[in-house]
């Protein structure tokens, strides 16, 4: 998997060894590479070691049809996919020119959390849109569309799609699932598929080819415009107040038995009309919001214009209670609770 969150790209790739004969085998990675063990029943995880020319060497003791893995990781450039984003009546089109020089099998964006795929694939130098509604996604793993979109594309439209590239797939999830968080709160990402070698290797001092499949993520950064005209902003939970457990699963949140939650919202700048939070109906039914200018707590209703709440800084921050009778047990979706705010 290649990430790129507009500051840095890393990559990371699982890589798996098979050999006819036993003995010492060893799979050389370039230098600024590194390697740790990776887990697995029947599976050597090899020692890793650094060569004098920077190299990192991972060696495994292996029987015959032995089998060894390493988890391998690494700055990347850049991902060297060009974005532009329009925004609009909560609409957000991108549109994408592939320069990386390889082919993304299948493509798509991740909006608030849900993968919206294209039918086609993106050629190397290939340009193409892709459009998604921005109303808030629903409920479960950030990245389980994109791996769904991906498996069943290859599954339907490729005959060359077995078992081994299923369980390839699948695998790409869990790396994935660690950008969870990110992917959901910071909006719009680009995701490609390629098959692509990751790097240059070398098994036993002699150049091997990897066959494997790798998931490109970038961020695009969204400029005032773009954000105002989404309308919308998912908050952070800044505290959740006597709950007896918390758990959280990508953009959802369950906090049996909490007494209160505060959510912080960052507004962006020129909007200043309009702004409301509204979840639709929750068990948080006692709201209030923080009034700067008092320093204090003040008793609202969800719906209700948050204008005068908005700190210089474009920050609201809510705290909401359900009722001392009632004990909280349903989960917090944050698109619900996003604010919104006219983008006229």
């Amino acid at each position: 998997m290649v990430f790129d969150d507009g500051l840095e790209a890393r990559e990371e790739t699982a890589l798996v060894l098979q050999t006819e004969e036993g003995g010492t085998h060893t799979l050389a990675l370039p230098a600024g590479w590194a390697a740790a063990p990776t887990a697995g029943i029947g599976v050597e995880t090899g020692v890793a070691r650094t060569s004098g020319n920077g190299a990192i060497l991972v060696d495994f003791d292996l029987e015959d049809l032995g089998v060894g893995a390493t988890q391998a990781t690494a700055a990347a450039s850049p991902v060297a996919v060009d974005v532009t984003v329009t925004a609009g009546d909560r609409q957000i089109t991108v549109g994408v020119v592939n320069r990386t020089g390889v082919e993304f099998w299948a493509w798509g964006i991740v909006v608030d959390g849900v993968a919206v795929a294209s039918d086609e694939a993106l050629p190397a130098g290939g340009e193409a849109e892709a459009s998604a509604r921005t109303f808030g996604g629903v409920g479960g793993e950030v990245f389980e569309p994109v791996i769904s979109v991906a498996v069943s594309r290859r599954l339907f439209y490729d005959d060359r799609f077995d078992s081994a590239d299923f369980q390839m797939m699948t695998g790409l999830a869990g790396a994935s699932e660690r950008q969870a968080g990110q992917l959901r709160r910071e909006g719009v990402y680009f995701f490609g598929f390629t098959d692509a070698a990751p790097a240059a290797l070398a098994v036993d001092g002699r150049a091997a080819a990897a066959e494997g499949t790798t998931l490109v993520v970038k961020r695009v950064t969204l400029d005032t415009d773009t954000l105002i005209a989404l309308g919308r902003a998912e908050p952070d939970i800044v505290s959740i107040s006597g709950a007896s457990t918390i758990e959280q699963y990508s953009g959802q949140v369950w906090a049996y038995g909490a007494q209160e939650v505060v959510f912080r919202y960052v507004v962006p700048d020129g909007v200043s009309q309009s702004v409301q939070v509204d979840p639709g109906g929750s068990q948080l039914r006692e709201v209030a919001a923080y009034d700067w200018a008092v320093g204090e707590f003040v008793t609202v209703a969800w719906g209700e214009d948050l204008d005068r709440f908005l700190s210089p800084a474009g920050e609201i921050v809510l705290r909401a209670r359900p009722p001392a009778e009632r004990f909280f047990d349903e989960g917090i979706q944050l698109y619900r609770y996003a604010a919104t705010w006219s983008a006229a």
